[in-house]
């Protein structure tokens, strides 16, 4: 994958690299904010999405899997590490 990068002349960009396990605050899809409530979860970064430019994430209430594409990542901060 890299010499079809070095051939063509570019290097690829490693900006849509993220730490594995690191917490995120992910936004709440339009149907589910509310004006007074919070307008982000927080998750854990668990890995890319298959079939699109998107990261997948696991929510730390209720342990459920989703996919966004924007998200802030705190790659210093582990929130699963305690619980190993």
């Amino acid at each position: 994958m890299f010499m079809k990068f070095k051939n063509e002349g570019y290097s690829p960009s490693l900006n849509y690299l993220r730490e594995w396990g690191c917490l995120a605050k992910v936004g709440l899809a339009d149907p589910k904010k509310t004006n007074i409530g919070p307008k982000t979860y927080d998750c854990v970064f668990i890995g890319y999405a298959q079939n699109s430019a998107a990261y997948r994430f696991m929510s730390l209430s209720d342990h459920s899997i989703s996919e966004a594409r924007d998200a802030e990542f705190f790659e210093h901060v582990f929130s699963l590490k305690k619980d190993l």
